[in-house]
């Protein structure tokens, strides 16, 4: 996170982020927290801090109506493949995370929800455990405790992110009795200097009066996804259906993601660039999801088309593309690779923005005066965007020969000469974007090169990189690449990415003759296909 955090005042902060209500907020609620009992002990802080934002029925107004607090400090989401859980919330009051009994009669805080969690709250009972630090220019913590802390409250903000679709997220942070508000997009991140939320607990308590009185899209609700209820008829018969037939992978793949019962389904819309349609889409469980809180967050789906279900099912991509005048919207790429008839790519079917923006690099050089205007930001602007291609492909390393391998490089080195020739530079050649398809023979499945969204236009001219990190997965990334950065990426170095994917696919998976400690680095040193 090195110069994507952002540290302002309270009042900044609401100025900026979260808008007024025409509603004003009582005088005496901004004391509410001030009889919160001081302990050392964070056990004891989840009930009293709750309750205390919750109230009770001599409170005239509710500080969050339509929603409540609930702590949730010792069970993680069952959806989840990491059983963390953040140590309180604010959530819907229709969707309660709900308290159990235990074998023995005794109840048992509830889980974490983080497909329902609008508010994480993370509560920590000494300023020694405080991620950030006022003092330092970019905000970081100094001790070991502060930085354990700052990991542990991006991963919750990376489970919420991934069990919902968000344009942006806000979450609380509790450090003894000083408080911070957070704003992370996938661009970067705004937080609040400290401040003492029971002397002065007027902009946490602001906060929350605005925030519940927004409306969902103002929240970061990403109002082109919508919520299917498991309940719901249209879940139930999706799931009627679906066939289960063992030869069928793609069927088998979707079928595995709208089962999941812990998994919500959405439907996903976009307006196709090419011929202005909506489009709509019914997605489970990802298949794929991009690790990180920053960035492109790359999602994709096995997907049916809820306007034509007699279609085959299709992959959809969601992902905040990155925004720059020399980067073109992977399926405008794709489309041209298309109409030339390069084979062994993705095909099209349709594309295009969802109008969402992050707004944090707008925000970056007003928040720091001591860097000229004139000089980069380190954040990138991002655009929400979905992409939907024909093809379902299988990682790499479901090959079952070595033949099939080699073969399935061919036709990506196929495929990447043939666009190379039509002035088109690929720029992420990795294991994890040759994928392998049918071509109508059981016996042999074909190459397929994909993740086009970091390809260049090799007529440009310029002589150095279009963005201040490297471009591409850093594993397979040619020597010269790795060593000279501000350099564009150029043939010679693609091709040895090739050699670099093959040379690891095959020693992680077919018989070889190298040591094992040369085995073993190899598996340390990459991520699996």
């Amino acid at each position: 996170m090195d110069g994507k955090t952002t540290l302002i005042s309270p009042s900044d902060f609401l100025k900026e982020f979260v808008p007024a209500s025409q509603e004003l907020m009582p005088a005496a609620f901004p004391t509410i927290l001030g009889a919160v009992p001081h302990t050392t002990n964070e056990l004891h802080m989840y009930s009293p801090l709750v309750s205390a934002l919750n109230g009770d029925k001599t409170r005239k107004l509710t500080l969050c109506p339509e929603f409540r607090f609930v702590a949730t400090p010792s069970r993680g989401d069952a959806s989840a493949s990491s059983k963390q859980a953040v140590d309180c919330g604010l959530y819907p009051a229709a969707h309660l995370p709900k308290q159990e009994v235990s074998k023995d009669g005794n109840l048992r805080s509830p889980a974490v929800d983080w497909s329902r969690l609008a508010v994480p709250i993370e509560v920590k009972s000494t300023k020694i455990k405080d991620p950030y630090n006022d003092e330092h220019k970019d905000g970081t913590s100094d001790t070991a405790e502060g930085r354990e802390t700052l990991g542990q409250i991006m991963a919750y903000v990376k489970s919420t992110f991934d069990h919902q679709h968000l344009m942006f997220l806000f979450m609380v942070l509790i450090i003894e009795e000083d408080a911070r508000i957070l704003r992370v997009d996938r661009s970067g991140i705004f937080v609040t200097k400290k401040f003492n939320y029971k002397t002065d607990g007027a902009p946490l308590i602001e906060f929350f009066w605005r925030f519940a009185r927004l409306s969902p899209e103002e929240r970061g609700v990403d109002p082109t996804a919508e919520r299917i209820e498991r309940e719901s008829d249209v879940a139930r018969n999706v799931r009627a259906e679906i066939r289960h037939d063992p030869q069928d992978y793609v069927q088998n793949l979707f079928h595995q993601s709208v089962k999941d019962p812990n998994w919500p389904l959405w439907i996903l819309a976009l307006t196709d660039e090419r011929t202005g349609e909506l489009r709509r889409y019914l997605v489970g469980r990802p298949h794929f999801k991009a690790e990180g809180v920053v960035g492109r967050a790359t999602r994709g789906y096995i997907a049916r088309d809820l306007d034509h279900p007699d279609k085959p099912l299709v992959y959809l991509k969601d992902a905040w593309r990155v925004v720059h005048e020399e980067i073109q919207k992977e399926g405008a790429v794709l489309e041209t690779l298309n109409k030339n008839k390069v084979v062994h790519v993705p095909t099209l079917v349709c594309h295009g923005d969802l109008a969402q923006t992050t707004k944090s690099q707008d925000l970056w050089h007003q928040y720091h005066p001591n860097v000229s205007a004139n000089a980069p930001s380190p954040l990138k602007k991002h655009e929400h965007y979905r992409l939907v291609v024909k093809e379902v492909g299988r990682p790499l390393a479901d090959f079952r020969r070595g033949y099939e391998l080699v073969y399935a490089m061919f036709c990506c080195l196929k495929a990447h000469a043939m666009a190379y020739k039509l002035g088109i530079i690929h720029r992420d050649i990795s294991a994890g974007n040759i994928l392998l398809y049918p071509n109508g023979n059981d016996n042999l499945w074909s190459g397929m090169l994909n993740d086009w969204e970091l390809s260049k236009n090799v007529n440009n001219n310029s002589p150095v990189a279009r963005q201040p990190d490297r471009t591409g997965t850093w594993q397979f990334l040619s020597m010269h690449a790795l060593n000279a950065p501000e350099k564009p990426i150029a043939i010679t170095d693609e091709l040895e990415s090739f050699f670099h994917v093959l040379l690891y696919v095959s020693v992680r998976f077919l018989p070889h003759n190298c040591t094992e400690q040369f085995a073993a680095h190899v598996g340390r040193a990459n991520t699996s296909p």
